[in-house]
């Protein structure tokens, strides 16, 4: 397989990174060398991609948590507001 010019919006992933081949060549690289390099790319793109995730999951987390604040925060302004008509009337 030959290497592939990707679109720099498509989503590479480590197996993509495994499996890539290059075209053998006299005088070219060598191939255990190559293949040890993908490797250790692979694995880093991997732990990339799982930090990225476990992030993303966190950030949904604490959007959760704010918006439920926002919602408490609101219901007690109601209720302020209510002791206040409360308190004004008597």
């Amino acid at each position: 397989m030959a290497v592939q010019v990707r679109d720099w919006r498509m989503k590479i992933t480590a197996l993509d990174i495994r499996k890539q081949e290059f075209a053998r060549s006299f005088r070219g690289y060598d191939p255990d060398e190559v293949d040890s390099f993908l490797q250790v790319i692979a694995t880093g793109w991997q732990e990339m991609v799982d930090d990225q995730r476990r992030s993303q999951e966190k950030i949904d987390e604490q959007r959760m948590k704010l918006e439920h604040y926002m919602k408490v925060e609101e219901a007690l302004e109601v209720a302020l507001q209510t002791a206040r008509s409360s308190a004004r009337q008597t």
